[in-house]
């Protein structure tokens, strides 16, 4: 998947996994949440860190509420 792609909203994904349509962004945000969750310390390929601790500080934040 190029950047292009990735930047394109109109485009969609389906997972067989989760129901829904979803962006290659979207995806990207996952696959990395994931990989976070069950390796923290390996290299994805591509830095999410700053978003992935803002939406782990949002999470927390609204869990605690």
């Amino acid at each position: 998947m190029h950047s292009d792609e990735l930047n394109d909203h109109a485009r969609r994904y389906t997972l067989k996994s989760l129901p829904g349509e979803r962006s290659g962004l979207q995806l990207v945000c996952i696959m990395y949440a994931g990989m976070k969750s069950i390796a923290a310390d390996v290299d994805a390929g591509f830095d999410l860190a700053a978003e992935y601790e803002a939406a782990m500080s949002l999470f927390k934040a609204r869990e605690g509420a």
